[in-house]
């Protein structure tokens, strides 16, 4: 599956580096380095976390397709009802109608992507990334600094996306029937929560909720008094079952598991309105925050539609060793992997 040049794919999150290296058709390697102390210089993190993997994996020379978290870019939906004669006219319209969203835009200091997310007939529906060139030449200089090419940098929940959407395509392929799948994807970051409609994988509609896993981290920290980095562990080792202070401290988070769930019920319901009968079938669940213990479960039982995880295992991947296999989360490595994929021709 892995014929293409990238050697590999770095998330470059909020509070790690997550990799995936991939050799002779097989992912080889999955890691993740985390921030020591999240309140220091991130610049300096970041250089400190792929030192590290510089040195564990020899890197340099290598080419990685790189993920940053979604708010470092300025996301946009612009729909047009017209024609445009060609390509260089619409995108000639995609630059005067950001130029009037994104403070700055004119004067040419953004590179800017566009997904295509509708296109019928004289109706087209475009989604458009944007980031800093100068974010861009950071990291590609951080980077350079241990001989890591970029062959591109793109938002964390387009990887997510790009996954999701392989994943219906095999499942449509292997059935007798066709299926048309209307999913909500949930994918609940660090500091976000992107949620987004897809038809058959195809992303359709997005909205964000500004609520995600630091929220768990920080009621945490200031519930056991303790540092931030312990709360992240902690996050992910509750027992909420066994009586004690991790059962108290379940019930201390689940007021906030219900402000989210609730916040994403308001998206699904605006969603199927829009769908105009054909509702939501399904939700898949993704993003380092959902690993919250007690999390998922709550989830699952506030909705009456099936949530799911991606099932990775359907798209067939090769792991140099079994044990890059085992032991490792879905909601851990689906950005790399999603990001991987991306680069499939």
């Amino acid at each position: 599956m892995f014929n293409y040049k990238v050697n590999g794919a770095l998330d470059i999150g909020n509070n790690g580096v997550k990799i995936a290296i991939y050799k002779n058709k097989k992912l080889k390697k999955l890691d993740f380095i985390g921030y020591g102390n999240i309140a220091d210089d991130r610049t300096i993190l970041l250089q400190e976390a792929l030192g590290e993997l510089s040195q564990k994996y020899k890197l340099g020379g290598s080419k990685f397709t790189v993920t940053l978290p979604a708010s470092r870019f300025s996301v946009h939906v612009l729909e047009y009802y017209r024609t445009f004669e060609n390509d260089e006219e619409l995108d000639d319209q995609i630059k005067e109608d950001l130029g009037e969203k994104i403070p700055e835009y004119a004067e040419g200091n953004y590179m800017t992507q566009k997904e295509i997310m509708v296109d019928k007939g004289m109706f087209k529906k475009i989604m458009t990334i944007s980031i800093l060139e100068e974010e861009v030449e950071r990291i590609t200089e951080i980077l350079g600094i241990f001989k890591i090419k970029v062959l591109r940098i793109i938002p964390d929940f387009l990887a997510i996306i790009r996954l999701a959407e392989l994943i219906v395509q095999k499942t449509e392929k292997e059935s007798e029937e066709k299926i048309e799948r209307n999913s909500m994807i949930v994918d609940i970051g660090v500091e976000n929560c992107g949620i987004f409609l897809t038809k058959s994988g195809k992303i359709e509609e997005m909205e964000v909720v500004p609520m995600g896993g630091n929220d768990f981290t920080y009621l945490i920290k200031e519930f056991e008094e303790i540092s931030f980095k312990e709360a992240e562990k902690q996050k992910k080792s509750l027992k909420p079952e066994e009586e004690g202070d991790d059962a108290e401290l379940t019930a201390a988070l689940t007021p906030l598991f219900q402000e989210l769930s609730e916040a994403i019920e308001l998206k699904l319901d605006f969603f199927n309105k829009r769908l105009k009968g054909k509702e939501i079938s399904e939700i898949i669940l993704t993003g380092g925050g959902a690993k919250t213990v007690g999390f998922e479960t709550y989830f699952n039982e506030f909705f009456d539609i099936p949530c799911v995880r991606l099932e990775l295992d359907l798209l067939n991947l090769k792991y140099e060793k079994i044990e890059q296999k085992e032991g490792t989360s879905t909601f851990e490595i689906s950005t790399v992997v999603g990001a991987l994929m991306r680069e499939v021709k």
